[in-house]
Order: structure tokens, then C-alpha cells, then sequence
């Protein structure tokens, strides 16, 4: 299902926003927020998330949740860097799992991306790689996101155009990059790969749509990953506002 929903973003030319939440409030304040806009939204938590909330827990709560407000939502652990943590994870049908591996040698985050992707496959769940740290080593060199593409096969790859993790004061994407990594995931796969994630901060995305016609139908996706807020009414007016923004992040083909 997740699947389909990316798919429609890519061929929509839109974005669909990821949430992280950490508390009761928070999830509350998101899911309003998508019921509202009548908008799906991607639900993060990440393993110390997990570690607080409990993974059984989370699950029957987002599915508790969603049947109550009639919204599509979709479950993705985030920055998982244990791999028995991330096997749980799709044990629990987690629509995705990211496995950070970026901490890791090539060959040896190949190696375990490799196992997750051949479990996470059989259940239909989607996983996301990572390569390198990003924002600390500059642009990631189109011959490992190459090489990571055809050995592991997965769904989404984590990269460096420019975009930082945390909070910084300015962020410049590199476009052009963008769009020679997009030529090399439309030569790995056929369809092209689901999405490449671009993580940016909030306050770059009115920069970013003005950008986009740069772009063309290189980026298929855009997943905003933000802090949320502590109480309900200010994590439901912070998730509205950025959902309101996704779709005019929308673009034309060069």
C-alpha cells in the first residue's frame, strides 16, 4: 500500500510528509493534522523512539489510531541501525524500515542490507538504505550509490546532494547531482527506483519549491522528517501546516 502511495507522489510530481512522534500527543496531533487535510502521512519512529514506547505497543496503537481517524498511515522505523531491531520491525509488518548502516564500511552495509532486503521482501515491506553520514563527507559518490543499488536492491537509498541531518541555518541541495543519481537508478531498475529521500529542513522547502522546475521529474519523492512538537495542538497545527506546503512542491518536467 505504501508503495502505491509513493508511486502516485512520483507520478503526481507531489511530496508525502513523514512525521516522527515519541509521544501520545504527538501521534494525536499528526493524525488530526492528515484527517484534516486528507493527506497521508508517514509515521517515524526511530529505535530509542521504540525503546521508550515499546514496538508492540506502537504497532497496536497506530492501528488503533488510524482506524479512528479514518486516515491513510503508514509506519516506518527510522534510522534503525540494529539489525535485530530492524528484523523486528518488519516482523511486525512495519510498512518500511530504514537501516542506517552509514557508519559502516560499503561492502559491510551491502552485506547486511543485502539480509533485510531478502526478509522485508517476502512480507511486502519497504526498505530504505543509507550511505555514509549525511552532510559530513559533501556529495556521495555516484559509484557507491551504483554499486549499492544493483547488490542490494533496495527501495529507497538515503544520500547526500547537500542536505544535512538536524537543525543548520542554511542547507544548498545540489540539483545537478540529483539528477545524475536519478540517471543511475533509472539504469539499475526498471521501473526506476521507488525514491531517492532527501531529508530537508522545513524552513528550506519554500526555497526548494521555487527550485523545482530545476528539477524536472528527477526527484520522485520528498519525505520531511521534523520535529513535531510537544503537545497535541501544536504538533496538529505544525503537521497541517507542513501538509498544506507538500503539494505545492509540485513541478513540471524539464
Amino acid at each position: 500500500m505504501l508503495k502505491k502511495i509513493l508511486k502516485d507522489a512520483q507520478n503526481g510530481k507531489y511530496a508525502i510528509g513523514q512525521f516522527n512522534f515519541s509521544t501520545l500527543e504527538q501521534l494525536r496531533g499528526i493524525l488530526e493534522a492528515a484527517k484534516e487535510t486528507k493527506t497521508p502521512v508517514i509515521l517515524g519512529t526511530s529505535a530509542g523512539e521504540l525503546d521508550y514506547l515499546g514496538l508492540e505497543e506502537v504497532v497496536a496503537l497506530v492501528e488503533i489510531s488510524k482506524v479512528k481517524y479514518g486516515v491513510s498511515a503508514f509506519l516506518n522505523l527510522d534510522h534503525g541501525k540494529n539489525i535485530d531491531i530492524v528484523k523486528k520491525a518488519i516482523d511486525y509488518v512495519f510498512s518500511a524500515v530504514h537501516f542506517d548502516g552509514s557508519g559502516l564500511s560499503l561492502e559491510k552495509n551491502i552485506g547486511y542490507v543485502k539480509t533485510i532486503v531478502e526478509h522485508a521482501h517476502k512480507k511486502g515491506v519497504l526498505v530504505e538504505g543509507e550511505i555514509e553520514p549525511i552532510g559530513e563527507k559533501g556529495l556521495t559518490p555516484l559509484a557507491e550509490i551504483e554499486k549499492f543499488l544493483k547488490e542490494t536492491k533496495v527501495d529507497s537509498l538515503a544520500i547526500a546532494i547537500g542536505n544535512k541531518h538536524g537543525i543548520h541555518k542554511e542547507v544548498k541541495l545540489n540539483l545537478d547531482r540529483l539528477k545524475e543519481v536519478n540517471k543511475i537508478t533509472k539504469a539499475c531498475f526498471e521501473p526506476a527506483l521507488d525514491y531517492i529521500v532527501v531529508k530537508i529542513p522545513r524552513w528550506d522547502l519554500q526555497k526548494f519549491r521555487n527550485d523545482s522546475k530545476r528539477i524536472g521529474s528527477e526527484m520522485k519523492s520528498v519525505r520531511e522528517v521534523m520535529a513535531i512538537g510537544k503537545t497535541f495542538e501544536e504538533a496538529k497545527q505544525k503537521a497541517i501546516r507542513m501538509l498544506l506546503l507538500l503539494p505545492q512542491l509540485a513541478w513540471d518536467p524539464c
